[in-house]
């Protein structure tokens, strides 16, 4: 597991109730996000992401308008119809607010997730036979029922707990 001075950060647009807002992901080994005090940090644009960062010394990687985007939105917006719905956008997203319940220490979030493994495992080998171009494994909409429900969650999470920087 790498240090703190190895962290490669990227910003992030995350899309909910109509508004886009910005935090900085990081990896080095075990990924997380900028967080104080127990709350996610998001900015209302990526400049204002970018320039914490910099202000910061932190290694941003990413460059000017390459955030990656999860919309919540559009997720949670979604019929529950295993041959339509965005798997891959919905596993993302899942990654993104498992990453952030564990910096700011959401226990509720992380335990579900953590009993969701399986299912991770199950859908993620989903998206990688599409990608591959072979017969996926069957999942349910039940299986896509418990991951919008994580989603919801997360999006609850990330409302409660965020500070908005202007």
């Amino acid at each position: 597991m790498g240090t703190e001075e190895d962290r490669q950060y990227y910003t992030c647009r995350v899309t909910m109730d109509g508004e886009c807002l910005y935090c900085l992901w990081y990896t080095n080994g075990s990924d997380g996000v900028a967080a104080d005090g127990g709350r996610l940090l998001l900015w209302r644009s990526e400049g204002a992401a970018r320039d914490h960062a910099v202000r910061r010394g932190l290694r941003l990687v990413d460059g000017p308008g390459e955030s990656a985007a999860y919309d919540m939105d559009l997720l949670l917006g979604q019929e529950i119809e295993p041959s339509s719905f965005p798997l891959k956008d919905a596993l993302d997203a899942w990654n993104l607010l498992d990453d952030i319940a564990r910096t700011i220490g959401h226990a509720e979030l992380v335990r579900r997730s953590d009993d969701a493994w399986e299912l991770h495992a199950r859908l993620s080998s989903t998206v990688l036979c599409h990608l591959l171009n072979t017969i996926p494994e069957q999942f349910s909409t039940g299986d896509l029922g418990e991951l919008v429900s994580l989603l919801r969650l997360g999006k609850e999470m990330v409302k409660d707990r965020c500070a908005v920087i202007n």
